[in-house]
């Protein structure tokens, strides 16, 4: 009798480490996800805000730089399969 509890407790104790993996490994696969949209949205953010400054400042060479960056540097800028252009305002 003992000994069927001991295995049933181990059992129940594989059970929940399984359980308490598969859930660290969706948090984790959650995170990845949002940290590539963030990336993707902070690039075309940042090139925003930089070339504002640019212009403000007067440094059209700048300004025409930033412009270029994604495209010069070809960086595709993915979120759940769809591309995302940086527009300019």
């Amino acid at each position: 009798m003992i000994e069927a509890l001991e295995e049933k407790n181990l059992a129940m104790k594989r059970q929940h480490e399984e359980t308490l993996a598969s859930i660290e490994r969706q948090h984790q696969a959650e995170r990845e996800a949002l940290e590539s949209q963030i990336d993707a949205h902070f690039i075309c953010n940042t090139l925003g805000t930089i070339n504002y400054e640019a212009i403000e400042a007067g440094n059209r060479q700048v300004s025409v730089l930033i412009k270029s960056f994604p495209t010069y540097y070809a960086i595709p800028l993915t979120r759940n399969a769809r591309m995302y252009i940086c527009i300019r305002r």
